[in-house]
């Protein structure tokens, strides 16, 4: 029997469609070589339950709760009068808490969890006071505060006030959670020194960078693969931006590309094309 890891994500990790969810299933697929999986995750998505089998082949358990974003979002208003981050009660879920607890006592002694990964600040609130015998992993992956810092400058009026209360109570309790976890990761060392930069020194040696990979045999320029394509190079000269493209960075960088950067490219190069390929698409 493999040693056992709780691993909670924000999304269940799969399909690997987005950003996220590439990085949290390759963790958990990972994981699952190593040791034996209790996974707990939200599903936002109505389209995602189909995976749940997919999911359960990589895990010796799993508590998949669904999260409604309509309704999820008026519980988050409820954070405006504890001085929360809107996020926390945005993914707070009772059946969730004691699917967590229920495991960790139920395994004490049988399966013992020693060990714990967590992916995405908003998912550190169920381990917050866990037993010290845990050893805890936060893998924040970016600096989510600072994105709503980042909206709040775009925004005026109350919804510029409510970004801005949460960048404020966001990176609070950032810090709360490095305190509390054993190793604090970020994907970047610039992200990692930002964060670093924020905390009392006592805290900094639990901060790492935790890189995404990529499959080096896969994607090598040695590996045999077809040449074949419906856009061949040789044909059609052109620039490609994929992402989830009802994210708003993803949104701002298209538009921003599009309207600064591409007509300098059409000047020197006419026949250009620019393709974004993505998901759930921006009106924009």
């Amino acid at each position: 029997m493999k040693p056992a890891i709780l691993y909670l994500c924000h999304r269940i990790p799969y399909p690997p469609n987005k950003g996220d969810k590439i990085a949290s299933y390759h963790l958990l697929k990972y994981l699952s070589q190593h040791y034996d999986v209790y996974l707990g995750c939200f599903i936002d998505d109505p389209t995602d339950w189909q995976y749940c089998p997919t999911v359960d082949l990589l895990c010796r358990e799993t508590c998949f709760v669904a999260l409604h974003p309509t309704q999820a979002k008026f519980k988050s208003l409820r954070a405006l009068l504890s001085g929360q981050p809107m996020t926390l009660p945005y993914y707070a879920s009772s059946d969730m808490r004691k699917w967590i607890d229920r495991c960790l006592d139920r395994c004490r002694d049988s399966h013992p969890i020693r060990k714990a990964l967590v992916f995405s600040s908003s998912m550190a609130q169920y381990l917050m006071t866990a037993s010290p015998d845990l050893h805890k992993v936060m893998h924040f992956v970016d600096l989510d505060s600072e994105k709503w810092r980042q909206y709040a400058e775009k925004k005026s009026g109350l919804m510029h006030l409510i970004y801005q209360r949460e960048y404020h109570t966001l990176a609070r309790y950032e810090k709360q959670v490095c305190a509390a976890f054993d190793v604090s990761c970020f994907v970047t060392d610039t992200e990692k020194n930002a964060f670093t930069a924020q905390l009392p020194d006592s805290l900094h040696h639990k901060v790492r960078t935790l890189e995404n990979g990529i499959d080096s045999q896969y994607f090598s320029p040695d590996a045999s693969f077809s040449r074949e394509t419906d856009y061949p190079l040789a044909q059609e000269n052109y620039v490609v931006f994929t992402g989830a493209m009802d994210y708003w960075a993803n949104v701002d960088a298209v538009c921003w590309f599009v309207q600064t950067v591409w007509p300098i490219v059409l000047q020197h190069h006419p026949d250009c094309r620019f393709y974004i390929v993505g998901s759930s698409p921006h009106p924009k």
